[in-house]
């Protein structure tokens, strides 16, 4: 599997399906991995965020969420098969644990999301092993007591797959700081899609994911949350892909 550089990190020539099958090859592998989905926001956070950018060096698997991140690596010369987006990977991988009989831990979101997406889980893969779930109160500058719990449960349950809903760069953060306390296996990086997964949120039609625009649909769903991230804060990704194109 090849890799090609997209900003300052660079992100696997693979689609889907080959996403699904790298994943399940790395839950026999026997040591901790961690599953990264960048996007535009996640490549203008690494230019600033050190210990964000560690986490995704040492991340076995990088695939682009983000449309943007596919035109960027076009631009420059190269290809990206497929944009992954991060929900689409969770449902494709919630098919293969059924098929195969992997665990599967949830951490993170809203209590009550995180409580309507497990059921949701359970109707949709009725055979899936759910190894557990929780959604503790998370500091990164102190291990809070129901942190702690969720910790030591995650260690009992021994899941191979790590579904991580806390948030970049948090959850990336919080992996590698907590990697010694947790059992082996493949943790990814998930974020929002919890969300999707309890159908709190709506995902975007077809016609916008395949334009490119599944960000404008989500900034419209939540605009006090993702106005300034978007139309502000991730400007900067015209900077960072200028660079590159004319870097090659």
């Amino acid at each position: 599997m090849t890799d090609v550089r997209v900003g300052a990190t660079q992100v696997a020539q693979v689609t889907l399906e080959g996403a699904v099958a790298r994943v399940s090859a790395l839950t026999r592998a026997g040591e901790h991995h961690l599953v990264v989905t960048p996007n535009v926001d996640h490549l203008v956070t690494l230019e600033r965020d050190r210990e964000f950018a560690d986490a995704y060096g040492r991340a076995s698997l990088r695939v682009a969420d983000g449309a943007p991140l596919v035109l960027l690596a076009r631009l420059s010369g190269t290809r990206l098969p497929e944009r992954v987006a991060g929900v689409d990977l969770a449902t494709a991988l919630l098919d293969a644990a059924e098929e195969q009989g992997l665990s599967v831990y949830f951490l993170g979101g809203a209590p009550d999301v995180l409580e309507v997406a497990v059921a949701n889980a359970r109707e949709r893969w009725p055979r899936l092993h759910l190894a557990g779930a929780a959604a503790p109160m998370i500091d990164l500058e102190r291990c809070t007591a129901e942190e702690d719990a969720a910790i030591e449960e995650i260690a009992r349950a021994r899941p191979h797959l790590l579904f991580l809903f806390l948030g970049a760069p948090k959850q990336e953060k919080w992996y590698w700081r907590n990697a010694a306390r947790l059992p082996t296996g493949v943790a990814l990086g998930l974020g929002g899609a919890i969300e999707i997964l309890a159908g709190t949120k709506e995902r975007a039609p077809h016609w916008a994911q395949r334009w490119g625009l599944e960000w404008c649909w989500r900034m419209l769903q939540d605009p006090k949350r993702l106005v300034h991230r978007y139309l502000v804060r991730d400007v900067a990704f015209v900077g960072i892909a200028a660079r590159q194109v004319v870097d090659r």
